[in-house]
């Protein structure tokens, strides 16, 4: 079992108030990894802060994985015992990961920790992992030339290329503003609801609702009102995946399978953007 964003135990040194919770258990994890893809040549310390919530010590196992998230690399890292109900810091540098026969390679892709509290003591209690923090370190680069030649004549190009992605406000030099990308893979423009899915725990995301001014309907439609208003083009990516929200609840089984019709987009605004989406190719 695992809870994310629970109350954290008193006496975090930080005062911070939230942590994330596991419990003794080979067939539990917690995966952590963010929107960075690091390269473990470039990672010098890993630090973060634990407790156990038992009455008995226990330890927790680390795992660095690449590929899709899932794929062990190099060695496991066992901490030391964690003294019941009390907040512990620990530190170690990535080399300890790249070990005996688990070398890691100065290239390869890290693209998440995986978290496991042992159920090797007995302990049956939560341990709460907290401030994850990843120290590396910077590249050197000697010397670099650029080298313009102004004689020769340029090759012209769409200026539709000269956009943005979601900017909120349609000012600053830029020709057209896209709504797509990652976020908005499962997006759910009917009852504009996200879903990031693995991304982010699969939790629906209802927009904000300063995100949306009368007479829009849903973030979608003001940010393609806007980018009208200020006579730029906008483009919008809609989803055909098999898997959609329909409901605003974070509930992962709200995502259901993309078969039933679907309200039909309607709207001026709308049916320019499309139609823009559809022209923006044209030099």
């Amino acid at each position: 079992m695992f809870r994310l964003n629970v109350t954290a135990p008193a006496g975090l040194a930080s005062g911070g108030a939230f942590a994330m919770a596991v419990k003794p258990d080979w067939s539990t994890a917690l995966w952590l990894h963010g929107s960075l893809i690091f390269v473990y040549g470039d990672l010098a310390e890993l630090r973060m802060q634990l407790y156990n919530s038992g009455n008995i010590p226990t330890k927790v196992r680390l795992t660095l994985c690449g590929g899709d998230a899932s794929s062990p690399v190099g060695a496991e890292v066992e901490t030391d015992d964690l003294p019941p109900r009390s907040w512990v810091t620990i530190s170690y540098p990535f080399s300890r990961f790249s070990q005996g026969g688990s070398p890691i390679s100065a290239s390869q892709q890290i693209n998440a920790m995986k978290v496991v509290a042992t159920p090797l003591s007995g302990s049956t209690d939560w341990v709460y992992v907290t401030e994850v923090a990843v120290v590396g370190m910077m590249r050197s680069i000697e010397t670099a030339t650029a080298r313009v030649d102004w004689s020769q004549t340029g090759r012209v190009v769409s200026p539709m290329l000269f956009g943005v992605n979601m900017a909120a406000e349609s000012t600053g030099g830029y020709t057209s503003n896209r709504w797509g990308g990652n976020a908005v893979t499962r997006y759910a423009w009917d009852i504009d609801v996200q879903n990031r899915a693995r991304d982010w725990f699969f939790e629906n995301i209802p927009n904000e609702a300063d995100q949306v001014e009368a007479p829009s309907t849903s973030a979608s439609d003001r940010l393609i009102e806007t980018t009208l208003a200020a006579s730029l083009r906008p483009s919008s990516q809609y989803p055909l995946s098999a898997l959609y929200p329909s409901t605003e609840s974070n509930a992962a089984a709200s995502l259901l399978p993309n078969t039933a019709p679907r309200i039909q987009p309607t709207g001026t605004a709308l049916t320019a953007a499309m139609d823009c989406a559809l022209t923006a190719s044209r030099p």
